[in-house]
């Protein structure tokens, strides 16, 4: 009896050795499905369907590809994760659309690998342009402070700013959503941690004539990095949610 004990207590240690070898995350395919599954999904960018002419797909099935300017290059991260490397003059965006001139509840970002901050303000996600006040909405980094803030605009001119406050890494994967709830809270999630501001909150957002971009804005505040998984949604995703999907998603992204 005491062998027989032995036996399945050295079962049970190389069982368990097996356990703690699985990684923590999830499969490529569950990840990509947990954003198909976004309430009130506009565009997913994988980076993974890119046509001929370098065209990035939309995977939410709306349509909605993005024109790859420069172009940018592509590579898988750690032979597994899709992602585009930019150079700080390439981008992605498409013309503005009814889809993408979302006036109300937003929530938007993605994974985003920052080489530099520059000198300038610099692009992350948005339809933002200053010329002729067609500001809509824009996530950016600052080059004073190493950190992503939300700007959204209720007429194109007056803007609404949430700062994270949260100091990004370069040369690794950062995880960056903004959110706005109209007329509550404009908050910005940087690597699992929220930050918001209540105050003076709009109704809702410009529907500007500005382009969407990934990794610019204003034709000019294009950025030097990576950007994978990116995603927009007409609805206010919940902190559970956002937070959820950094959780789930850091294993893949090293991070």
């Amino acid at each position: 009896m005491y062998e027989e004990l032995l036996a399945k207590t050295a079962d049970l240690e190389r069982r368990l050795r097996r356990q703690e070898a699985k990684p923590t995350g999830p499969t490529l395919g569950e990840f990509y499905a947990q954003h198909l599954g976004l309430m009130e999904l506009r565009g997913l960018w994988t980076m993974a369907s890119v046509d001929e002419s370098a065209a990035v797909y939309d995977l939410s099935g709306q349509g909605r590809t993005l024109t790859n300017n420069g172009p940018a290059f592509r590579a898988p991260y750690n032979d597994l994760i899709p992602y585009c490397d930019f150079t700080g003059t390439e981008y992605l965006s498409r013309p503005t659309e009814s889809g993408l001139a979302i006036t109300g509840a937003l929530t938007f970002g993605g994974w985003y690998w920052l080489d530099s901050f520059g000198a300038t303000d610099l692009g992350l996600s948005g339809k933002y342009t200053a010329a002729g006040n067609q500001r809509s909405y824009l996530l950016y980094t600052n080059p004073t402070l190493p950190e992503a803030r939300l700007i959204v605009s209720s007429d194109g001119t007056a803007i609404t700013q949430v700062n994270s406050g949260v100091a990004l890494s370069t040369g690794a994967w950062n995880f960056l959503v903004g959110r706005f709830t109209p007329p509550t809270e404009l908050a910005i999630f940087a690597n699992g941690t929220k930050t918001v501001n209540t105050t003076s909150i709009p109704a809702s957002i410009f529907s500007s004539s500005a382009a969407f971009i990934l990794m610019g804005f204003d034709g000019a505040g294009h950025r030097d990095g990576r950007a994978s998984l990116n995603f927009l949604s007409a609805y206010n995703q919940s902190d559970a949610l956002i937070d959820y999907l950094f959780q789930r998603g850091r294993v893949l992204f090293g991070v």
